[in-house]
């Protein structure tokens, strides 16, 4: 995964020294919702606030935009959304589909599984929420 395609991705590298995708622990709020595009198409976008974990043992909330949304299946079995080994595959090249990117968690057999074109790092904080 390119992390230069992804916007504003040195927020967190300026908050969290060592990341991974897999630091992502649980998905703490969401929201969906219509927008329009550059070219006033009518897009779908995702809002997710992620909490991660840092090996150094603090944690973040991370907020990420996922733009033109697709496909999303979300499966919420508790009050918590925990993620188990969250990834971001980068498939614009594979010639299957005109979306960028396949969002997931692979452990987790799809609790969260969805296509867009654009992700966009919104805000890195050091959170303490109590989960």
């Amino acid at each position: 995964m390119e992390v230069e395609r992804i916007l504003n991705y040195n927020y967190i590298q300026e908050k969290v020294k060592v990341f991974s995708w897999q630091d992502i622990k649980y998905i703490y709020e969401i929201h969906y919702y219509q927008d329009f595009n550059e070219y006033y198409e009518e897009v779908f976008l995702l809002d997710i606030v992620f909490i991660i974990f840092t090996i150094d043992n603090k944690q973040y909330s991370v907020k990420i935009r996922f733009y033109e949304v697709e496909n999303m299946n979300l499966y919420i079995g508790s009050k918590f959304i925990q993620i188990v080994c969250f990834d971001i595959v980068d498939i614009k090249d594979d010639g299957w589909s005109s979306l960028n990117y396949l969002v997931h968690d692979l452990e987790q057999d799809g609790d969260i599984k969805f296509y867009c074109n654009k992700i966009e790092i919104i805000s890195v904080a050091e959170s303490n929420y109590k989960l």
